[in-house]
């Protein structure tokens, strides 16, 4: 039995995981949101000036080059996150085994250029995928010091450092921009930016890697991240890889029309979704030991997640005719309605992003392997299959195959919880009427609504349509959960920002 001295330290010690955990997630969400908030509407101005093929054509370079990217960071992160705080000898482990495997990677990657422009039907396609290959070794030597950031919390300082990254992207990007160099500019700018994020997260953290290579620790370092680093593969090709395959079969400019869906899809779930799912790692390393906790925290983490996620996605695909409108024009139309079906993933990316820290927490990165591994795999044959009836097809078939891609996380969810998912699953249900109610709201809103409105004055009347309608089947089929989540996120900002 605990004595009363133990039992206030432990009631001392959950409090400071929850404030920290708590001023994380305010942090991360505010930094991330105002970065993404500049990011896109930086997007949309050099869009303005950058050719649709352009926009293609570095979009297939970057996918090639994140692909390699993925493998070369994967697992140090975790690596260091689990590890006991101060133990110096995993975190140098980590970092030099990653930066061996980033070395051959980016070798590789130059060779193979001539290769992948042959393959895709794009000679460009050299010079933008060898120009790129620099960032897979400029990622690597932040991995390790950006994990020791994350695992004390310090997201604010990291929100802040990518703010700066994306506005030094900008400022580098725009004027080769305007001037008619859009392949360019879009290559500068991701490479300027990842630059200054690799000098300020160094400078931040204040980390150095050992001199001296323990061999016996390399290996321990690549045998504990070779699965994270199939895991990541696979995720990056079920998340975004599969427009690779779908590139076999299109056009540039049709590669540009699906970047533009993918990248609204993407500043969404970095927002709403990624920036709170960092802290679900060290949350759930510091309560794993205890499998109560873990499960009601589980339930509220899901609870939140779904209210807050499909409804953001449901008012922007409802409303993203004019959202592309306002935001890159009209030449840049057929990507309002990729977008429109591919929103309807929420569902399918809230679950994901809440069973992959789950499972590492536990343990368990070879099941999540498996996984990651039969998500991309369905993911590329419904992309292969499905792009030649359109990308509104393409989408749509994605949108499926996540929804059936839930009914396999359902039972692993459940090995690790030990306890019944369907609380779990059961909370993403009236968001999803929410959601289908809403995009119903704005066809019928959109029947009304003068054609000649201007772009903006119809995206804040949708906009407004299928939020109210949104809120409206919240409250009438999910009031008390509502209320949860409204006082839990009080409860978040009040220990966030205490006073």
């Amino acid at each position: 039995m605990l004595t009363l001295q133990a039992r206030r330290l432990r009631g001392i010690w959950t409090m400071s995981i929850e404030r920290r955990a708590a001023a994380g997630a305010f942090w991360s969400f505010g930094a991330t949101s105002a970065e993404r908030a500049v990011g896109f509407v930086i997007f949309a101005v050099i869009l303005h000036f950058v050719p649709v093929g352009d926009v293609g054509l570095v979009a297939l370079g970057s996918m090639l080059v994140e692909l390699a990217n993925t493998v070369a960071i994967g697992g140090a992160a975790e690596r260091v996150i689990a590890a006991d705080r101060g133990d110096t000898r995993s975190e140098a482990g980590s970092f030099w085994a990653q930066l061996l495997i980033a070395l051959m990677l980016a070798t590789l990657l130059w060779l193979g250029a001539p290769f992948a422009a042959g393959l895709y039907g794009e000679p460009r396609l050299v010079w933008v995928v060898r120009s790129l290959s620099a960032m897979i070794l400029l990622n690597v030597l932040v991995v390790v010091p950006l994990a020791t950031l994350t695992r004390d919390f310090r997201f604010r300082a990291v929100g802040l450092m990518s703010l700066g990254a994306t506005l030094t992207g900008a400022i580098s990007a725009l004027p080769l921009a305007i001037h008619g160099h859009g392949a360019l500019a879009l290559v500068v700018q991701r490479l300027a930016g990842v630059l200054f994020f690799v000098v300020a997260v160094t400078a931040v953290a204040r980390w150095r890697p050992r001199a001296r290579i323990d061999l016996a620790e390399l290996r321990s370092a690549l045998r504990f991240s070779l699965p994270l680093i199939g895991t990541n593969l696979v995720e990056y090709l079920a998340r975004t890889g599969f427009a690779l395959i779908a590139g076999l079969r299109l056009d540039v400019v049709s590669i540009g029309y699906l970047r533009v869906a993918q990248r609204l899809l993407e500043v969404l779930q970095e927002v709403v979704v990624t920036s709170i799912s960092r802290i679900f790692l060290p949350l759930f390393v510091s309560i794993r030991s205890d499998p109560a906790r873990r499960y009601e925290v589980a339930k509220r983490i899901m609870g939140m997640m779904a209210l807050t996620v499909i409804g953001c996605f449901a008012v922007a695909g409802a409303a993203a005719t004019p959202l592309i409108d306002t935001m890159f024009g009209l030449r840049l139309q057929p990507a309002a309605p990729v977008f429109t079906v591919l929103s309807a993933l929420g569902p399918y990316i809230v679950v994901n992003a809440f069973l992959r820290p789950l499972l590492v927490s536990a343990g368990r990165r070879g099941q999540m392997l498996w996984v990651s591994a039969l998500n991309a795999l369905t993911t590329g044959v419904v992309a292969y299959l499905a792009v030649p009836y359109g990308l509104t097809a393409l989408a749509a078939a994605l949108v499926v195959r996540g929804f059936l891609a839930i009914l396999l996380m359902a039972p692993l969810i459940r090995s690790v919880l030990g306890h019944s998912v369907a609380p779990l699953l059961s909370s993403l249900i009236v968001p999803i009427a929410g959601g289908v109610a809403a995009r119903l709201a704005v066809l019928a809103v959109e029947q009304i609504i003068p054609a000649d409105w201007p772009g903006l004055l119809m995206l804040l009347a949708e906009g407004s349509v299928a939020a109210a309608i949104y809120a409206g089947v919240l409250l009438l089929c999910a009031r008390s959960r509502s209320a949860e989540v409204i006082r839990l996120l009080q409860r978040l900002i009040s220990r966030a920002v205490p006073g």
